[in-house]
């Protein structure tokens, strides 16, 4: 490389340029010129030929325009002195002493002008001031050219493998999942509980906005679960709030299982809270989680209708048929019954607003229903016991008893008022009660003591009287366990009333001869 960059030194210049004209003659031998008088040329090679490839080879024009006259002058001085100058090259192949190198060397560097000037003609050399300039220029724009284009080659690679992280803050997850699948992102999604953020929705990212990630490398994301649905939530006095701050209330503390009904309520104004209720009983306010289910009923005031809707004439009509009207029209109906000589069962008889007239939905009325012909119950009193338990339509009961006031044969009482309307859905059965007098106490000497409840139950407590006895046990040569005698008998006493009743022991030894004979013959004895 040294030697090639010593050709374009101030000495070599020009040997390298006689150097290149040779091996463009023709292989033809040349003609032996002799020295004239001509006016001898010596040619400088073009501008592209001459051209230097070295830093070596910047001596400015002039001076090698100098030097190349200065060797064709010193060439013609020698021509003039030797008309021919023989080929002192040496052949190919042929063998040089090394003493006589320098010297070959010599006559082929003062031999170039002798074929520059074979060839020379009339042709002049063109100098360009600006030559070096514009090839330094040259190289220049080269090199910034080759480094920009190699900038553009890496920026386009470099964002062939790489993606600018957008912001995800505050974004859905599946707005993360599509971005990574199309750019090639592995994801690590870690997910925790948070009050601030929705569901499913970034909380925070690993690479900040705008900042370069390499496709294939795995980013990590925190994504929220929502609020905790565990924790417990201090409710507040809802009957206090309005729709507006019960709203609000559940957004702040993400009560998703609460939810706000509206319904009309006539007493409560509009937009207040009517009740709060929590869907499980078990589940007490003190306790109450976020997971659990509650309703807040707010009220939307009262409503109002207009009244268009036409009342039908509902006389003759059946039930049936005004239950479907009013359903439809969602008409608040009342049924009102009533007996009938004329209108047959369960058909309208007559109605509160009278036909053609305009109502509004919710709005009240009444109608009244048949019942069918009546049955009036009569005044028992007007009755005997036997007459009246031969009374037609009604089945009538006839109960006797004592009573303190009532003459025997009055009427006590009857279980449904004189001149009460009966119909098909009323009860028919009547009891009528009728009056015995006042207790009489009989007399039940001789009779044996296990009789006596049967006996007072038959004779005065199913009639009334609260006629009761207490036994007494007597020595006595009557059968054990006889009614031997009475404290009182066989006489009026009072509604309530005690007897002392005497026992039989039986202890003792009948008399010789002795035959009882019923209760006359104990009368007897104890009179004895």
């Amino acid at each position: 490389m040294s030697d090639f960059l010593s050709k374009f030194n101030g000495e070599n210049y020009q040997e390298w340029v006689d150097e290149k004209d040779q091996k463009k003659e023709p292989k033809n031998p040349p003609q032996k010129e002799t020295a004239t008088t001509e006016k001898e040329v010596v040619e400088t090679p073009k501008k592209e030929q001459a051209e230097p490839k070295n830093e070596a080879a910047k001596a400015t024009k002039k001076d090698v325009a100098k030097k190349t006259a200065d060797a064709s002058q010193t060439t013609k001085s020698k021509q003039e002195q030797k008309p021919a100058v023989p080929d002192t090259a040496p052949k190919k192949n042929a063998s040089v002493h090394p003493t006589n190198r320098a010297q070959v060397k010599q006559e082929q560097k003062t031999a170039t002008p002798v074929t520059a000037t074979k060839r020379a003609s009339t042709e002049e050399t063109e100098i360009d001031p600006t030559y070096q300039k514009k090839k330094k220029r040259k190289r220049i724009l080269i090199g910034a050219g080759t480094a920009l284009l190699c900038i553009i080659l890496y920026v386009i690679y470099y964002n062939s493998v790489h993606v600018a992280m957008p912001d995800f803050t505050d974004k859905p997850v599946t707005d993360v999942t599509k971005w990574a699948t199309k750019n090639k992102i592995e994801l690590d999604l870690k997910q925790e509980f948070s009050t601030e953020t929705d569901e499913n929705v970034v909380i925070s990212q690993e690479v900040a906005k705008n900042k370069k990630v390499k496709k294939g490398k795995t980013v990590s994301f925190t994504v929220s679960k929502g609020a905790d649905p565990e924790e417990i939530l201090k409710l507040p006095d809802f009957s206090k709030m309005d729709k507006g701050s019960v709203e609000k209330w559940i957004d702040e503390n993400k009560a998703n299982g609460m939810k706000v009904v509206l319904e009309f309520n006539d007493e409560i104004a509009k937009n207040k809270v009517i009740k709060f209720e929590i869907k499980d009983p078990n589940i007490v306010a003190a306790e109450y989680k976020r997971k659990d289910y509650a309703t807040v009923y707010v009220s939307k005031g009262k409503e109002v209708f207009e009244k268009d809707i036409s009342v039908p004439d509902f006389n003759g009509k059946t039930k049936a048929e005004v239950e479907t009207w009013a359903k439809t029209n969602d008409i608040k109906m009342t049924y009102e019954e009533a007996d009938s000589n004329e209108v047959e069962v369960d058909k309208i008889i007559s109605q509160s607003i009278a036909a053609n007239e305009k109502v509004a939905k919710h709005d009240e009325m009444s109608v009244t229903v048949s019942l069918g012909k009546a049955i009036v119950v009569p005044n028992f009193a007007n009755f005997t016991p036997d007459e009246a338990a031969s009374v037609p339509n009604l089945t009538v009961r006839v109960r006797k008893q004592f009573h303190g006031s009532v003459p025997f044969g009055g009427l006590i009482a009857q279980t449904i008022e004189p001149g009460a309307r009966l119909t098909g859905k009323d009860e028919t059965e009547v009891i009528v009660t009728y009056s015995e007098g006042a207790p009489f106490l009989k007399d039940y000497k001789g009779q044996v003591v296990g009789d006596l409840p049967r006996l007072f139950y038959e004779d005065y407590h199913s009639k009334g009287a609260d006629i009761n006895y207490t036994l007494a046990y007597v020595d006595s040569y009557e059968t054990k366990g006889t009614v031997v005698s009475m404290s009182n008998f066989n006489e009026y006493v009072g509604m309530s009333y005690l007897v002392t009743i005497s026992i039989s022991k039986g202890n003792l030894d009948q008399p010789a001869g002795y035959s009882p004979k019923g209760k006359e013959s104990l009368g007897d004895l104890e009179e004895e």
